[in-house]
């Protein structure tokens, strides 16, 4: 049984997510509402949580696929062809600086999570993460993991 004071639903990828804070975890968490069984109204005060201060559209941007992760400033590199993509994802004020001939680089927080690091390496070569080392070293042990699968055949 989980104890949690609810914030938010969300709609993610076709799916409904409550999104609740736990004290036990000092955080939120995301629970899938279709895979909810014997929910239950608790008559215990709720936790406390500042819901003035909470942003879903921004929480949205960090956490992906629903997945959360130890939060982290990310500076990513993109090709151009991709200012669509980002602009999707983080919306129409993320800060796009030019890095280069036909790319550039934003600074975002986002969730280490394999679902993150999963979207970043669907691009291949027309993106790349730049900072921090701790989510560069995340992708390289995602990518040696699976590189292992496929190249010992």
């Amino acid at each position: 049984m989980y104890g949690v004071t609810p914030v938010s639903l969300c709609w993610n990828d076709d799916k409904y997510y409550l999104i609740a804070y736990s004290a036990a975890h000092d955080a939120l968490r995301h629970y899938r509402v279709d895979r909810m069984s014997d929910v239950a109204l608790s008559d215990e005060e709720g936790y406390a949580f500042d819901r003035k201060r909470f942003d879903i559209s921004e929480h949205a941007k960090r956490v992906f696929g629903m997945y959360g992760g130890e939060l982290v400033r990310a500076r990513l590199s993109f090709d151009n062809s991709l200012v669509n993509v980002v602009i999707d994802h983080f919306g129409k004020d993320v800060n796009m600086a030019p890095s280069g001939e036909g790319w550039f680089d934003i600074s975002v927080d986002v969730s280490v999570s394999p679902v993150f690091l999963a979207w970043m390496f669907q691009f291949g070569d027309r993106a790349e993460i730049k900072a921090p080392d701790s989510l560069i070293k995340a992708m390289c042990e995602l990518v040696g993991i699976n590189a292992k699968k496929y190249f010992v055949r």
